[in-house]
């Protein structure tokens, strides 16, 4: 395949010049022309194996060019009126092979023996013609001098792209190991803090559902309790996931997108978070329908945590009002929405950060969903999700 592009450059080259020269010198030799035509044609035949041979090809242009311009005047006249391009073209791909793929001292020199031959014996013969020297000498030598320029300047670009990929890859490398480092520096303080306090919650509520007269109270206290220690179980898993290393396949750094596990609907985890809820929002209302039975872990994942971030923001922004959480589980798609009243004069209105919905926004989104948070034209909150049953797990949707 190699050996075509130079073939069929040369071979439209050498039907250029035989043309080329019928034209403008009607008068002229049509022998010498079409010997002419044929001595450029076998000459790209070699030359297009100058890549396995590349010290016989650097003869090839010698031979070709040293009989043209012995065919007769004709050859010389297109030669000395720079008409005769397949000469240039062919001693440029010579020697750029030559430099490309000389493997021995011997072949190299060979091969540019017989480009220094065809350079002197092309001077010698448009010397006798009339052309100064100087100027028959850099005609004849000017693309031997840019093949060989040209194949050594690729291959340095090739090597410069490497280098540069290389240190990408380095800099990616030193990127990764300082985000590691964060993540693990992150993992340890919220292990630290967030857990002792959250622990202290626990005991506190524990002790309250232990010794409070009140039955009502010890519910509140033992739901707090309950909730504490959930939390207390995810916290530990996000540390997990923040100190795990990316697994790859091949050390590229690079997530490959791996089939999810097939669970169960989580309808009963929901369900459970929205119990638990009840004290807080008492008029909350749970509707589901599911065409299948299982969905992939990361969906049953996100579900959950849809279902976790709508009831933070029912019990930070409208505690009390009416909710009704929607669940449809069909065989292409999954949906899920959640709407509430809205409320005025909460206490933890303002401690909301909108960290949480923004995250699963990016979530749903890299599931290839839709997300949707914000009041609908009946004043209501809507926080809605739509997403594939069969999604891809992409880099951080499992998370």
């Amino acid at each position: 395949m190699k050996e075509r592009i130079p073939f069929g450059i040369l071979s439209v080259l050498a039907v250029a010049d035989t043309l080329f020269g019928t034209l403008v010198l009607p008068g002229g030799n049509t022998d010498a022309l079409v010997a002419g035509f044929v001595l450029q044609m076998l000459g790209a035949v070699l030359i297009g194996f100058s890549d396995r041979l590349p010290a016989a090809a650097g003869t090839v242009p010698f031979i070709v060019g040293t009989l043209l311009l012995a065919l007769g005047p004709e050859w010389r006249e297109l030669y000395s009126q720079g008409a005769l391009l397949w000469m240039p073209v062919s001693t440029a791909i010579v020697s750029a092979n030559l430099v490309r793929f000389a493997s021995r001292p011997a072949q190299f020199v060979t091969g540019a023996a017989g480009l220094t031959c065809w350079v002197i014996s092309a001077s010698v013969s448009m010397t006798i013609d009339g052309a100064p020297v100087i100027i028959t000498v850099l005609a004849a030598s000017a693309p031997i001098l840019a093949g060989a320029c040209v194949s050594l300047v690729l291959p340095l670009r090739r090597a410069q792209h490497d280098q540069l990929h290389r240190a990408r890859q380095e800099r990616e490398l030193a990127d990764e190991k300082i985000r590691r480092a964060e993540r693990e520096k992150l993992a340890e303080e919220l292990h630290d803090t967030v857990t002792h306090h959250v622990t202290l919650l626990v005991m506190q509520a524990n002790v309250i559902a232990a010794t409070a007269p009140d039955t009502d109270l010890r519910g509140i206290a033992a739901t707090m309790g309950d909730t504490g220690r959930s939390a207390l179980e995810e916290l530990r898993e996000f540390v997990g996931v923040l100190r795990q290393t990316p697994a790859t396949s091949d050390g590229s750094g690079e997530q490959r997108d791996t089939p999810s596990k097939q669970v169960e609907i989580p309808t009963e985890a929901i369900r459970e978070l929205v119990e638990k809820s009840r004290h807080v929002a008492p008029s909350i209302e749970l509707a589901t329908d599911a065409h299948s039975t299982t969905v992939t872990e990361v969906v049953a994942r996100t579900l959950v945590r849809l279902t976790q971030e709508g009831l933070t923001n029912l019990h930070k922004h409208a505690p009390g009002t009416r909710a009704f959480v929607t669940l449809v589980v069909g065989h292409d798609s999954v949906r899920f929405e959640m709407r509430n009243e809205v409320a005025t004069g909460s206490s933890l209105a303002t401690t909301g950060s909108g960290n949480g919905l923004s995250a699963l926004a990016r979530r749903v989104e890299l599931l290839g969903g839709r997300f949707h948070a914000d009041c609908d034209e009946t004043g209501e909150f809507v926080l809605s999700a739509q997403f594939p049953q069969q999604p891809v797990s992409r880099e951080g949707a499992s998370q």
